[in-house]
């Protein structure tokens, strides 16, 4: 995610920061503060050894009621847990400072190849522990849907990108046959910047 932080901010959030390693290497890399949200209160004390703050708290509850301003708000991997991400994204744009606040999300992607091979080939939702059948994710979301939640709750997006991709060159071929139709296909995951309206 660090490659998706732009230079000279001062203040960040993260949202679901977990023990607070992300924010931890955003404070080295960057030299800003890192404010972190955990619901998890043993996550939460080891964040609180890492990070400039930490509230043991949901999402909702902290960005409902909280008060400070950031430069840029990180949601790694959380916004598919929550009941309702476009209210919580919503919530953001009072805590963004103006102009230019930044919201960095990063999500999984149902509509990658191997998730798409459970559910139509093997006719199958495998609820896991983790990944993209995770079975604490109460949403999912493709590449489009990630830039439509976004814009739906008052932000521009900047830019989308896929990570952690598949390498094969059957694959690459593939998608350049299809005139890169299934190009999201080939990513379990998309990084999304948006730019406060």
């Amino acid at each position: 995610m660090l490659p998706f932080v732009p230079e000279g901010i001062q203040d960040a959030l993260d949202i679901g920061c977990s023990e607070g390693r992300f924010g931890e290497a955003l404070q080295s890399a960057r030299g800003c503060r890192v404010t972190g949200v955990e619901p998890f209160p043993a996550a939460a004390a080891l964040a609180k050894t890492r990070l400039y703050k930490v509230f043991c708290s949901s999402a909702e509850s902290f960005l409902s009621s909280h008060e400070g301003k950031f430069d840029v708000i990180f949601f790694n991997d959380v916004l598919e847990h929550l009941v309702d991400p476009w209210a919580q994204l919503r919530a953001c744009c009072r805590l963004l400072k103006s102009p230019g606040g930044l919201i960095i999300a990063s999500l999984p992607n149902i509509r990658f190849l191997f998730a798409l091979q459970e559910i139509v080939f093997r006719r199958d939702f495998p609820y896991e522990d983790a990944g993209i059948f995770d079975r604490t994710h109460l949403r999912f979301f493709t590449s489009k849907s990630m830039i439509s939640v976004l814009e739906s709750s008052g932000f521009e997006v900047l830019r989308r990108q896929g990570i952690n991709g598949l390498e094969s060159r059957r694959y690459t071929w593939a998608n350049r046959l299809t005139l890169r139709h299934f190009e999201d296909m080939l990513f379990p995951q998309f990084v999304t910047v948006a730019r406060l309206r």
